[in-house]
C-alpha cells in the first residue's frame, strides 16, 4: 500500500512539472571571466576554455577532446 502511494505521488509530481519556469538572471562579469579561463590538457596538449570542459568537481574537469582529467589549478595557460 505504501509503495502504491509513493508511486502515485511521484507520478503526480512528474506530471505537474516540477522545476523552475522563470528565466535565470544573466551571469555576472566575475563568473563570465572565470568561464573564459583557458586550460591546457597534458595528454593531447590542446587548449580549451573552462566553459567547454565537463565539470567533475570544483577543481577537476574532463578535456572536451580526449576526456582526460584536468586539474584546473595546475593547468591554466599563462597570459
Amino acid at each position: 500500500m505504501k509503495k502504491l502511494l509513493i508511486y502515485l505521488l511521484a507520478a503526480a509530481a512528474s506530471a505537474a512539472g516540477s522545476g523552475c519556469k522563470e528565466n535565470l538572471p544573466p551571469a555576472t562579469t566575475e563568473k563570465s571571466a572565470v568561464l573564459e579561463i583557458q586550460l591546457k590538457c597534458r595528454k593531447c596538449y590542446k587548449v580549451s576554455k573552462l566553459k567547454e570542459c565537463k565539470r567533475i568537481n570544483q577543481v577537476l574537469f574532463n578535456c572536451p577532446h580526449c576526456k582526460q582529467v584536468i586539474n584546473a589549478e595546475k593547468s591554466r595557460v599563462k597570459k
